[in-house]
């Protein structure tokens, strides 16, 4: 409103400068937003983005104007939520890469669902109320004759979406790294009693033969096979068992190629933010508030829209 009191908008040169911001802004803010793998990042430049699209509701006057004041309601709604979750998840600067959210979905379902409101509404996805806010600047921009700013706001608005469903992706879609892949025994092994793999060529052979009998020919004998190197017991991280004087086998090793030293892994599923101690309840509530808020004024906007307008009214008659 500061804004549309300072500006002249009935000169020429005004409204070409806003056209060139509007347009700029929507371009430069979407495509640099996404190329980021920093999902603030993602989110500071996606509020460029943001910004060329109020500019476009600035630029068509009366009915824009309207339209520009419920946008900054629902964007302040949607940037709160998103910047809440992240900090809810966040426990260190590298749990803001995208590659830290994979499998959030799995690890902490309802921090997922939350976060997938928040970039749904801010790609302009219905019944949310970012497609409602989206729909009137956009509506207010072809009715004051931009289309061509119009057009432009729509194919970046494509692009903001691929960048916001891509988190949605890693939560929901991609393991977390780390993640050990399922043991599969090698074709042609044979299980001990123990449950131990040989993957010595004839030892599938050797199960086959009756007990007792000699050995296929062509193939050593059993006790000829060369036994599995163990690593030093050295090498091997253990701990004593509280209360009984014994040692603990570690949950898995991983042997260093470099030194051949047998290192105990952390538990590679505890990733970002899956602590046992969760997230603080005040925060975690707000977060839902913004979130249902968002839903109702997607399915009722006039709930917005009728209170902007007696706002407006009352501004204009002063």
């Amino acid at each position: 409103l500061i804004l549309v009191r300072l500006l002249p908008f009935g000169d020429e040169r005004t409204t070409h400068l806003l056209f060139a911001l509007s347009a700029a802004s929507m371009v430069y803010g979407n495509v640099v937003a996404a190329r980021q793998a920093n999902i603030k990042r993602l989110l500071a430049f996606s509020s460029i983005a943001h910004t060329g699209y109020l500019l476009m509701g600035v630029l068509s006057k009366a009915d824009g104007l309207q339209a520009v004041l419920f946008y900054m309601f629902v964007y302040t709604l949607m940037t709160l939520g998103a910047f809440g979750v992240v900090a809810i998840v966040e426990r260190s600067p590298a749990d803001a890469q995208l590659d830290a959210w994979r499998g959030l979905g799995y690890r902490r379902p309802w921090l997922a669902v939350l976060m997938s409101v928040f970039l749904l509404s801010l790609a302009g996805i219905p019944p949310l109320a970012g497609f409602m806010s989206k729909y009137q600047i956009f509506y207010a921009a072809l009715k004051a004759g931009y289309r061509g700013l119009a057009i432009i706001g729509v194919v970046t608005s494509v692009v903001g979406a691929y960048y916001y469903l891509r988190v949605m992706v890693y939560m929901y879609f991609l393991k977390p790294l780390g993640e050990p892949e399922e043991d599969t025994p090698a074709h042609g092994a044979h299980q001990d009693t123990h449950g131990h793999g040989l993957s010595h060529p004839g030892a599938a052979q050797h199960a086959d033969a009756p007990l007792g009998g000699p050995a296929p020919q062509g193939t050593p004998a059993f006790g000829a096979l060369a036994p599995v190197q163990a690593p030093a017991p050295a090498a091997i991280a253990t701990a004593t068992a509280p209360g009984t004087g014994l040692a603990a086998i570690p949950a898995r090793l991983d042997y260093s190629q470099d030194a051949g030293e047998a290192l105990e892994v952390d538990d590679p599923h505890n990733l970002v933010g899956d602590t046992h101690e969760g997230p603080q309840p005040a925060p975690y509530l707000g977060v839902w508030l913004l979130a249902l808020l968002l839903i109702l004024l997607g399915v009722f906007p006039s709930l917005a829209t009728a209170p902007i307008e007696q706002f407006y009214g009352a501004y204009l008659r002063s």
